[in-house]
């Protein structure tokens, strides 16, 4: 949960979620993105946690916690 904090905490756009009569229902948001023209790009998730653990991702955030063998050999 301490992960999903600091993403909250870091993300500087709005995290929508679903609306009834989308045609695509998912959680969205945007991220900063310097090769697009607008600067920014739209990120999704079928629920709020796959798209924080998504910006988690883009964050480099990680949880400690849940960390396998393979990723803190990698680290």
């Amino acid at each position: 949960m301490k992960m999903i904090e600091e993403v909250k905490e870091i993300h500087k756009y709005k995290i929508t979620p679903p609306s009834e009569n989308a045609k695509d229902p998912r959680w969205q948001t945007h991220v900063e993105d310097n090769e697009k023209q607008s600067g920014r790009k739209k990120v999704k998730g079928n629920t709020e946690n796959e798209l924080l653990l998504k910006l988690a991702e883009h964050y480099g955030i990680t949880d400690e916690e849940n960390l396998t063998m393979n990723d803190m050999y990698e680290k």
